[in-house]
């Protein structure tokens, strides 16, 4: 209770200071919220014309509007929080006011500051005197009495605020003054999130593109085009210009104008009317692309002020965010089933097409299908027009392609049956000449996928025609080198024929012409010079084999016609030609092919051997002069020098050149070399070489004649047993071994030699065989010289004979022209 009673109460704040203070502190409370309002106020309105702009420039869908919403509603509640709420709400004490007015009047001097603090504090704790505590408060009350509280506040960052605030407000008010539609639009779309679209002075639209959406094959190039329509405004304002803004996958992006086409329309244009369209070009696209379409203007400035171009923003409709998307091209994978012609007896086949055109025959039945690589909406097939051939297609569906709609199959005649010459038909209304085609059928093949894609480049399919070939025939006349024939001679023929599809039958083919002498008539064959042709050639077939199993080929042996099956006399003329036949059913019929044709003259047996003996007389000499060569190459052999050089022994001079003066000296025997007597030896033996070679072919086609010769004279029937013996025994089978026996030992021997000519002690023996073959070779010649030499007693006889034909001949000359002269007389 002492303590008590000696305590005393602290002195009250004089009624003054009480008062400055609680006005310092009413004026930072209103600071606060004014400014806090005036902060909001601006971040609305700023937010407000943001919104307007990036509504009225891109017009975002409603989730990018929802986000600026919601962009606008938390800086709306952090402007509030940092300027009014945290602020607001914050102690404001006696002491802190003190401060603050301390800080913006000096000239309190601490006593304020000291009168607000120390006034609740006991004399003891503070130490000090009342007195002057008392002074000071004094003091301080008379110093606040003249004091202005609102000098201790800054205006101008609150003035900024609210005259930013009232300036963004003024042009809200002044936009919904001038502009309610354009306000109440905004307030529709950013406040209330509808989907109400701005009033645009052009509407731009993108063709061929679903959704913002444009599909393009790989690799193709794409012709992108942009519509500009008539707006929402009364007048409509077309761009300068469009720029297009793409990136491709990976890429970086790249700016582009678009290049306008055509001229513009009027602005007085319907709104569904095009005022203009504009256009730019990718090619070669490989990867998706993604771009923006800009409406661009231009300001143009008076001079010397240059134009001023920039980007819309007031209405005009941009088209975002595009895509034009490369898809893989549809491909189509092909396959056929050949059903051959009946007369073929050949089963289907299937094939799978390529690069290479398809050969199909003539006739055949085709079965076309298909797989493709994706979904199809359709399928068009186009058959160009083509020599004979009209022009078809054939279109397929979504409903034609199965289940997936990517498969097709449809049967086709490409190359259809030929009709029998000189039939005509109708086809299609018109008539036509059905001969077959000859050109070949191309099919072009369209697809357009589910993606709405369309081929690049049609897939082309290539069927070639392959006709039914005639039989191939090769076939020889066997014995007749000489073109003659009596009338009890066969004519044998040998070889082969061949078809792709089988043979029917094969026959010979002849004409016998019957020549008329002019004058009168002889029984001495005339020379053909005073023939004529008879007007109507004796012609007919004589059947070579048929086949009833159709083979492919057929070996021709031991087949003959008999000249009395043709009923053949002298003097006529024979042309026979093999043919033969195939199974075609098609057209016309079977093809035929034909053979060598042959001419023969038909001659008696005297003159046949008459013309026999005389080429043989030929060949003899022929064989001669093989002789005499072969005698030579063993000269050339027996030659061959291998003595070594001997520089001792005196070089002997040469003889006397025929003319040189008695007297005169001659110039000694050159010397060679051992190199020179190797290259002589060499030389000698690729000469001995090359008449080997020679000789062998030349002694094959004397035994090859002999052979004619041979089989002539037995075909002909005119062939004894003595000339039988000579020609084969005696000449033809010693021929075939000289040729086929010891003229290749003869070859390789000197073969063998060749590499030592240059050997002194290896070179003779080599040298010497070859000798030993070759005395052998003419030795075996001499003997068949001397068998056909017995034809030598015939040689007399044979011109004889020859002069006989001779003199016949100049007589029917004499009598020719005399007749002619006569009738030349009769008719003057």
């Amino acid at each position: 209770m002492a303590t008590l009673e000696h305590e005393n109460p602290p002195p009250p704040l004089p009624p003054g200071v009480r008062s400055r203070i609680a006005a310092l502190r009413a004026g930072i409370y209103c600071y606060v919220l004014l400014e806090g309002i005036a902060a909001v106020a601006v971040w609305l309105g700023l937010w407000f014309w943001a919104s307007m702009a990036i509504d009225w420039c891109f017009e975002p869908p409603r989730l990018v509007r929802a986000v600026l919403l919601a962009v606008a509603g938390l800086g709306l509640a952090a402007a509030v929080f940092s300027y009014i709420l945290r602020r607001a709400f914050v102690r404001l004490s006696d002491r802190s006011m003190a401060m603050l007015l301390e800080r913006r009047f000096p000239q309190f001097n601490d006593s304020l500051l000291t009168t607000v603090v120390l006034r609740n504090r006991p004399a003891e704790q503070t130490g000090f005197n009342p007195q002057m505590l008392s002074n000071t408060i004094g003091r301080a009350e008379q110093q606040v009495a003249g004091l202005r509280v609102s000098e201790v506040f800054d205006p101008m960052p609150l003035v900024r605020k609210i005259v930013i605030a009232l300036g963004l407000a003024a042009i809200v008010g002044l936009l919904a003054w001038r502009a309610p539609g354009d306000l109440r639009i905004w307030t529709q779309r950013n406040l209330f999130l509808a989907d109400r679209m701005w009033p645009h002075k052009i509407r731009l639209e993108l063709v061929d593109f679903h959704d913002g959406v444009a599909k393009v094959a790989a690799g193709a190039n794409f012709k992108l085009r942009v519509r500009a329509f008539r707006g929402d405004t009364e007048i409509p304002v077309l761009p300068d210009n469009l720029e297009i803004r793409f990136r491709e996958e990976g890429g970086d992006v790249q700016r582009k104008p678009m290049t306008p086409i055509g001229a513009a329309a009027s602005v007085a244009a319907p709104a569904d009317e095009v005022l203009r369209e504009y256009g730019y070009s990718f090619t070669g696209l490989l990867s998706t692309v993604h771009f923006d379409v800009v409406p661009k203007y231009q300001i143009r400035l008076p001079y010397p002020l240059s134009a001023i171009h920039f980007e819309s923003a007031g209405g005009d409709l941009h088209l975002h965010d595009m895509v034009l998307q490369v898809v893989p091209n549809p491909s189509l994978k092909l396959s056929l089933r050949c059903e051959y012609p009946s007369y073929m007896e050949r089963n289907p086949i299937f094939i799978e097409p390529g690069a290479q055109p398809v050969p199909v025959p003539v006739g055949s039945r085709l079965t076309l299908s298909g797989v493709a690589s994706k979904a199809l909406e359709s399928l068009h097939i186009d058959c160009p027009a083509a020599d004979r051939r009209l022009a078809w297609q054939r279109d397929f569906s979504a409903a034609d392609l199965g289940d997936n709609r990517d498969v097709f199959a449809f049967v086709f005649e490409p190359f259809p049956n030929p009709p029998v010459r000189g039939r005509r038909s109708e086809v299609r209304g018109q008539t036509s000449d059905l001969r077959p085609p000859t050109s070949d059928c191309t099919l072009l093949f369209t697809l357009r996928d589910a993606d709405g894609i369309k081929g690049r480049d049609p897939i082309v399919l290539n069927l070639v025609a392959k006709p039914d070939e005639p039989p191939d025939v090769k076939v020889e006349l066997v014995g007749t080198r000489e073109p003659y024939i009596t009338t009890k001679g066969r004519l044998p023929v040998s070889g082969k024929i061949t078809d792709d599809n089988g043979l029917a039958r094969a026959w010979y083919d002849y004409a016998i012409e019957t020549p008329e002498v002019r004058g009168q008539r002889s029984d001495v064959r005339p020379p053909t010079s005073d023939l004529r042709p008879p007007t109507s050639p004796r012609t007919g077939e004589l059947p070579l084999a048929q086949w009833p199993g159709h083979p492919a080929e057929y070996i021709v042996k031991d087949a003959a016609i008999e000249a009395s099956q043709l009923k053949l006399a002298e003097g006529q003329k024979l042309t026979l030609t093999v043919r033969a036949a195939d199974l075609c059913d098609l057209g016309a019929g079977p093809n035929i092919g034909s053979g060598k044709t042959w001419q023969l003259d038909v001659v008696s047996e005297d003159e046949m051997l008459t013309r026999l003996e005389a080429r043989e007389l030929l060949l003899r000499q022929r064989f001669e002069a093989i002789v005499q060569e072969m005698t030579e190459t063993r000269t050339l052999l027996l030659k061959m020098d291998f003595s070594p050089p001997d520089d001792s022994k005196p070089v002997a001079p040469k003889a006397k050149s025929a003319g040189a003066e008695p007297g005169e000296l001659t110039a000694p025997v050159e010397k060679l070399s051992a190199a020179d007597l190797t290259s002589r030896r060499l030389e000698r033996t690729l000469q001995a070489l090359q008449n080997c070679h020679k000789n062998t072919l030349e002694t094959a086609e004397i035994a090859a004649g002999v052979d004619e010769i041979r089989l002539q004279l037995t075909n002909n029937r005119i062939d004894s047993e003595e000339r039988k013996t000579r020609l084969d025994a005696n000449v033809s089978r010693p021929l075939h071994t000289i040729v086929e026996e010891m003229f290749p030992v003869f070859g390789k021997r000197l073969e063998a030699l060749q590499p030592l000519v240059g050997d002194l002690a290896a070179g003779p023996s080599r040298r010497d065989d070859a000798l030993k073959q070759a005395d052998a070779i003419l030795a075996r010649m001499q003997e068949v010289l001397s068998h056909m030499m017995v034809m030598e007693d015939f040689n007399v006889a044979v011109v004889q004979r020859l002069q006989k034909l001779i003199e016949r001949q100049k007589e029917l000359t004499r009598r020719t022209i005399k007749s002619d002269q006569e009738n030349l007389g009769e008719k003057e």
